[in-house]
């Protein structure tokens, strides 16, 4: 997964190597062998939906720069 990300140019170097993911979301625009194209939503097993959409909301304001000194991974 993590070779998938670098050739995103998605770099995940804030997270140590002795911190722990304890959930994640991914979102992912893919594009099927016939051209077609859909959005996945994936998550971690056992996330609630609430925890869900609480991480989709706050990667929202992370992105918009609504929320201040977290790092979001984004050099952009």
């Amino acid at each position: 997964m993590n070779s998938i990300l670098e050739s995103l140019g998605i770099d995940i170097d804030n997270i140590g190597p002795t911190d722990l993911i304890a959930s994640a979301v991914l979102l992912v625009r893919v594009i099927e062998e016939d051209g077609t194209e859909f959005v996945g939503n994936y998550s971690s097993n056992g996330l609630s939906f609430v925890e869900k959409v609480g991480m989709l909301r706050v990667a929202e304001r992370m992105t918009l720069g609504q929320i201040g000194d977290v790092p979001n991974g984004d050099d952009d």
